[in-house]
């Protein structure tokens, strides 16, 4: 895998948990301290997205899930190759979100960043309707 595709699908990965980080501080209570938990983007996004949550629809967590594991493979391998299988939660999420029948045909790696587009409107989306 070229430095550029690998920079851009970790770079999705950061934006994607900066979001999933700003929604726990926003609707968690106020009195834990963020800045010293230290916690993994599996337990944020099992936090994010446990009972009541706004970020348990269109298969979400699912397709977030998948983001991270893709992040954990590439982080170790650069070798690895991302393929459209292993985006296909991504996709199906999007187009679940969408309501389209099908969306364009992507590359794997613009099909991450087109997702990182989505869920972290989606997500910010929620954290401006709780702060208002």
């Amino acid at each position: 895998m070229d430095f550029d595709t690998l920079g851009r699908i970790l770079a999705c990965h950061l934006v994607v948990e900066h979001y999933l980080s700003k929604y726990l501080e926003i609707h968690c209570p106020s009195d834990l301290d963020w800045n010293t938990s230290h916690m993994t983007f599996s337990q944020k996004l099992s936090l994010a997205t446990g009972k009541n949550s706004h970020l348990d629809n269109y298969g979400l967590p699912v397709a977030i899930r998948r983001l991270n594991n893709i992040r954990n493979r590439i982080g170790h391998d650069i070798e690895a190759n991302i393929t459209p299988e292993d985006v296909l939660p991504l996709k199906q999420c999007m187009e679940s979100v969408s309501k389209d029948d099908k969306l364009p045909a992507l590359s794997p790696p613009a099909t991450i960043e087109m997702f990182t587009l989505v869920v972290c409107s989606y997500i910010a989306a929620f954290c401006t309707y709780k702060i208002k």
